[in-house]
């Protein structure tokens, strides 16, 4: 799907999947979002003690971006589900 933006006639592409997620046991989410649905692995960055630093997986022309969950930079920023009670962490 593309847009073109009126003033300039730009094409642009939109995304169909985008969402960060920390996961805390982000291997075997990678493994079942590819086994399950299709997801392809563009990046996975291994980190301490078997967590993953970084992950990009493609789907189509979108991307999800996901780690596992745990004391480094982007905790600030991020939670898991199960740290604020199991509900929906996204926010567009």
């Amino acid at each position: 799907m593309a847009r073109r933006f009126a003033k300039s006639g730009m094409k642009v592409a939109i995304a169909d999947v985008e969402a960060p997620a920390l996961e805390r046991a982000a291997a075997k989410a990678i493994d079942w979002l590819c086994d399950a649905f299709g997801f392809a692995r563009h990046l996975v960055v291994p980190g301490e003690n078997g967590s993953i630093a970084h992950a990009q997986l493609a789907f189509g022309n979108g991307m999800i971006m996901l780690g596992s969950a745990g004391d480094g930079h982007f905790a600030a920023y991020q939670k898991t589900p199960a740290d604020v009670g199991g509900i929906g962490s996204y926010d567009p």
